[in-house]
């Protein structure tokens, strides 16, 4: 009995245990859910392979480490799926801060083509006012 876990706390509990994972049922499971996984595939973490072939875990999560139970995975992976949606979120904001930046530019080109423009009718205009002015002056 050196083999016995410290989690099964009885003899009689860990032969019906070794009893029933060396039965014949037992190893055809195995060999059945090995030869097609993907029947057992899941994301349900009861129903995925392991689970098929050891049986089902009473509180915590096999292969996920001690103390992990199916709520604090449940949470773990909510946690994820939101900030999974905030970065998701995050980047489409910086897309369109992005965009709008680049249209900002757009509209301050134009902005400063027009006043170039404004000048340069100002300009004109004030020569043909002093022109006009000369005409009058000089009658010419």
């Amino acid at each position: 009995m050196k083999l016995r876990p410290d989690n099964i706390s009885s003899i009689s509990k860990w032969k019906s245990f070794v009893k029933e994972k060396t039965s014949e049922k037992f190893k055809d499971k195995l060999k059945e859910t090995l030869q097609d996984p993907s029947q057992y595939s899941s994301n349900n973490l009861r129903d995925d392979a392991l689970s098929q072939v050891l049986g089902p875990d009473n509180s915590h999560l096999r292969a996920i480490g001690k103390g992990v139970t199916i709520s604090k995975l449940a949470i773990l992976s909510q946690k994820d799926s939101i900030i999974a949606k905030l970065t998701q979120e995050h980047d489409e904001i910086k897309k369109e801060n992005a965009e709008m930046k680049q249209e900002q530019d757009e509209m301050k080109k134009a902005l400063s083509d027009m006043r170039s423009l404004v000048e340069e009718l100002q300009k004109r205009q004030a020569c043909t006012m002093f022109y006009s002015l000369l005409c009058i002056c000089y009658n010419i």
